[in-house]
């Protein structure tokens, strides 16, 4: 068994349970923490997302995205669909894909052109990711200065778009890039991010979607 299969194997890859953060973050550190090659660590995150609840698919562009993102539509009958202000491109290229063909009659807007009452229904939420951990499968989601976070946490979806340059073994390795975020005025909002929201508190009965987004969906492209 090569190192690799050894990794996956401890990691429990595959399997309807997957170990607690603690004894990921135990195995990734006996893999040379940052060292970790970064397909690794991409499997790991993926392994993760999908062991809390998520979705994740994979894309070999950024230009892949507007179909994915229409495929996500469909099946969860989205009728509106809110990009973060930063996306904006992402957004044009979406109207796009859907004007050309996809027969999608939906609604698509920035987030600063709604406001909460729009999230009402069937809403689909879309950000992107300034880092995501692999130990546990979290993404950090940066609001910038005068923006909400809502479009993370109200929507029935939310889709995060994940760089896979962006991916640390966990928090400690992005030390560097949350000191610079936290400089100055800073963002309005950090968010961490770690599948669909859930609660446990009414008789101890796991329930998802009760304070926000029941489907996660991640989207891995490659960053330049």
């Amino acid at each position: 068994m090569s190192a690799r299969e050894r990794l996956f194997s401890s990691l429990g890859a595959g399997k309807s349970e997957i170990p607690p953060v603690e004894e990921v973050r135990r195995i990734l550190a006996s893999q040379s923490g940052n060292d970790v090659p970064r397909q690794d660590l991409v499997q790991v995150f993926r392994e993760r997302v999908v062991g809390a609840g998520g979705k994740v698919h994979r894309c070999a562009g950024d230009d892949e995205i507007p179909g994915i993102l229409a495929t996500v539509c469909r099946k969860y009958g989205v009728e509106r669909v809110i990009f973060a202000d930063e996306l904006a491109r992402n957004c044009e290229r979406f109207q796009a894909r859907m004007q050309s063909g996809e027969r999608w009659h939906g609604e698509t807007r920035l987030s600063s052109q709604v406001d909460r009452n729009y999230y009402r229904g069937k809403t689909m939420g879309i950000t992107s990711a300034s880092a995501a951990f692999a130990d546990s499968g979290a993404v950090l989601a940066v609001a910038g200065a005068n923006e909400s976070r809502v479009v993370s946490l109200l929507p029935l979806v939310h889709v995060c778009l994940v760089n896979v340059n962006s991916i640390y073994s966990d928090v400690d390795g992005a030390f560097d890039l949350l000191d610079g975020l936290l400089e100055g005025s800073g963002p309005s909002a950090l968010t961490f991010i770690a599948g669909p929201s859930k609660t446990a508190d009414i008789e101890k009965v796991l329930v998802e979607g009760v304070h926000g987004p029941r489907i996660w969906v991640v989207i891995l492209y490659p960053g330049g």
